[in-house]
């Protein structure tokens, strides 16, 4: 099998090994907890202390380790350079009849590796926190289905085309490819068509409009396809009980769901809380204005919506980050429009 090339992480053809490497921070692993026992490259003395320079480099203890420079990895020699400096503070100072300069160089060299070590650990930190809070995804209308035609097909009143192009339109396909997948840590995606069952609408808050309109958790109308046309029957039953196929459909909502709960919950008890939930719709506006119908308020390019429990401090903070986005790039974001429903976690 031919081996990957790396080409994001810098050229490695002088690189044999890279065990425990760590990629964010670009050192290895031992690097970390050598470098905050004060070991140094000899770069970290400056050429003009040349006698420091050399004692330090005809100490026998030093360690390779792999470091990125300039895009490129090397081996880099490191010496406990915090020790070594200790060591010259007392065999070599006291032959120099106390030379205040180098006196001072040492003491500079020490704070210097002292200052170092705090933003490494602040650097560490960080890492870990970004490691500790985990993105998952939620795509609870991820697929159009037309397979699913012949299995419910008495639950419906229209024929196998018109299930297919209705499915289509009515479905949030492709947003799988609006993500990177590999920042998520878990990809929750709906496998049933919207025109059998909406999972949305049990939870929503217009429940009862939308019920109204012909729109519950087991559709009667769908949004039409068709130009001119706003909407179509597909379903002949008036109550969502009469439906033949009503605690199937009953148990794939609570089986996704539940899942992905279970999901939540798991993931919650390792991270200690710290998870961000994202339930990824998508919409045209065509779709919306046949919905909706036309309004004075031009419709987004993205609708965000948060839950009721969401942090305030935490949604300001994406809300101002969201506007600088939407002056630097031109894409007009709304917030709770056209759609103001969200999903929440019965795990709070």
């Amino acid at each position: 099998m031919k081996k990957k090339k790396l080409v994001l992480l810098g050229d490695l053809t002088n690189v044999t090994r890279l065990d425990g490497f760590d990629y964010k921070l670009k050192v290895s692993s031992n690097y970390e907890s050598k470098y905050l026992r004060g070991w140094r490259s000899i770069d970290f003395i400056s050429s003009k202390d040349d006698m420091i320079r050399r004692y330090v480099m005809s100490s026998p203890l030093f360690e390779n380790h792999h470091e990125l420079i300039k895009g490129k990895f090397h081996f880099v020699k490191m010496y406990p350079m915090f020790n070594l400096l200790n060591k010259f503070s007392e065999e070599i100072l006291p032959t120099l009849e106390d030379d205040k300069l180098i006196v001072r160089r040492v003491n500079i060299y020490k704070n210097k590796i002292h200052r170092e070590n705090l933003i490494m650990m602040q650097k560490l930190r960080l890492t870990n926190l970004a490691l500790d809070n985990k993105l998952l995804l939620r795509i609870p209308h991820n697929s159009y289905t037309p397979s699913d035609y012949q299995k419910y097909k008495d639950s419906l009143c229209i024929d196998e085309e018109t299930f297919t192009n209705l499915s289509m339109y009515n479905s949030d396909l492709n947003l799988l490819q609006l993500v990177d997948q590999r920042l998520f840590t878990h990809i929750a995606k709906g496998n049933s068509s919207r025109l059998l069952f909406d999972l949305e609408r049990l939870v929503n808050t217009n429940d009862v409009q939308e019920r109204e309109e012909g729109f519950s958790w087991l559709p009667r109308y769908a949004i039409s396809n068709k130009e001119g046309e706003k909407r179509i029957q597909i379903r002949n039953i008036e109550h969502d009980y009469q439906d033949p196929h009503y605690f199937t459909f009953l148990n794939n909502w609570l089986c996704f769901n539940q899942n992905f709960e279970k999901k939540v919950e798991q993931i919650s008890h390792i991270t200690k809380g710290h998870i961000f939930v994202i339930s990824l719709h998508s919409f045209s506006e065509s779709y919306i204005m046949k919905k909706y119908g036309k309004s004075r308020r031009k419709y987004p390019d993205f609708n965000i919506t948060f839950a009721s429990n969401f942090d305030k401090s935490l949604l300001k903070k994406i809300k101002n980050k969201i506007y600088k986005l939407d002056h630097k790039y031109h894409f007009k974001v709304s917030f709770t429009y056209p759609y103001n429903d969200s999903y929440e976690l019965v795990n709070r």
